[in-house]
């Protein structure tokens, strides 16, 4: 019975100014170690890195570990990561039950992932925080603290 399994590959490119890893096939334990080449490219490249796992069918601990220990080291160099990979794929569920999906910035493709990376999401400004805070001072603090000053006035008359 032949193999249906899509033989492991990674290829870099530079796209839109992000270093893109495009993976394919299954990646975990017997593949990772021809994943890391790859990661240690994209270390050495400038900007923001996105990996498209979108073509990925497989991936076990010791690739969530790879990718984990890449997030970390781009983390510290102060460059963003996303990754692509289908929501309902069997990536997508590994990083699910894993709960790594929070730690990671997941997009359903490669082109959301690189408009996640070159397009960060607006940062609000500081008045809204600071109007937030004088909504909750005047609807909640300032008449906990009028009910507290009548009722220590009332114990002191």
């Amino acid at each position: 019975m032949p193999s249906t399994r899509t033989a492991f590959s990674v290829h870099i490119k530079q796209q839109s100014s992000v270093c893109v890893l495009d993976v394919r096939g299954e990646l975990e334990i017997s593949t990772v170690d021809s994943f890391q080449p790859a990661l240690e490219a994209a270390l050495s490249a400038t900007g923001a890195v996105v990996i498209d796992l979108c073509a990925v069918t497989f991936l076990d601990s010791q690739g969530l570990y790879a990718l984990l220990v890449f997030r970390e080291r781009l983390r510290e160099a102060g460059r963003p990561l996303a990754i692509a990979c289908w929501p309902d794929g069997a990536v997508a569920l590994a990083f699910r039950v894993s709960g790594t999906d929070q730690l990671f910035v997941l997009a359903p493709t490669r082109h959301e992932a690189i408009a996640a990376v070159t397009d960060p999401p607006p940062v609000a400004p500081a008045s809204l925080a600071i109007d937030g805070l004088r909504w909750w001072a005047d609807r909640v603090l300032e008449p906990t603290a009028r009910v507290t000053f009548r009722a220590l006035r009332s114990l002191l008359r």
